[in-house]
């Protein structure tokens, strides 16, 4: 079997902090509640569509029970102290038991954006998700998103108009290896090293 734990990364960010990617576990609840309500307002409802302030136990043990084929998930985070802080999350879902395709989300933390994390993340998760069978990831972002539509648009992935809804657009990655995440340092293909 596959195994997720090929895709631990580490690294340091611009300001020397230690970043590392590695796989959520079901032991990463209250992390994940942590997370999540620190967020502020707009990243969240930017990740859930929605105003959720804080995940139901459901919802928590949802996010943290993944099994690794037909749901993926990475999480990014600091080291301080000698505790791990999470800075963002990235997943994706299987639309059905026999899909080929798989919805994927991606958040990172507000103070840690536009440091590169998103594109790391993405990169492990694809080269994941084309591991385990996927041909397509697809995703909705939010029309007012342009932070977002901006990042897919960089790592040449097209946003095409949602059929359900202008206020939306829903992304197909028609094809997760040749892309220019290839290139993104820490995808395993270029792997770091640890600190």
């Amino acid at each position: 079997m596959f195994e997720l734990k090929v895709y631990r990364d580490r690294w340091r960010s611009a300001d020397g902090s230690q970043l590392g990617l590695r796989a959520i576990t079901p032991n990463d609840v209250e992390m994940l509640n942590q997370f999540f309500a620190k967020l502020s307002p707009l990243s969240r409802y930017q990740r859930f569509h929605c105003d959720r302030r804080i995940l139901t136990d459901a919802q928590a043990r949802y996010l943290s029970r993944v099994d690794a084929e037909r749901h993926i998930a990475f999480m990014v985070c600091t080291l301080q102290a000698g505790q791990e802080h999470m800075v963002a999350e990235v997943r994706c879902v299987a639309l059905g038991a026999q899909s080929w395709q798989a919805e994927y989300a991606i958040v990172v933390d507000d103070a840690w954006q536009r440091q590169g994390i998103g594109r790391r993340c993405m990169a492990h998760l694809m080269d994941a998700a084309h591991a385990y069978g996927f041909s397509e990831l697809v995703g909705e972002v939010l029309a007012s998103n342009m932070a977002m539509r901006q990042f897919l648009k960089a790592i040449a992935i097209d946003c095409a108009p949602s059929s359900g809804s202008a206020s939306h657009s829903r992304l197909h990655l028609a094809r997760l290896r040749g892309s220019r995440m290839d290139s993104v340092p820490g995808h395993p293909s270029n792997f770091t090293h640890p600190f």
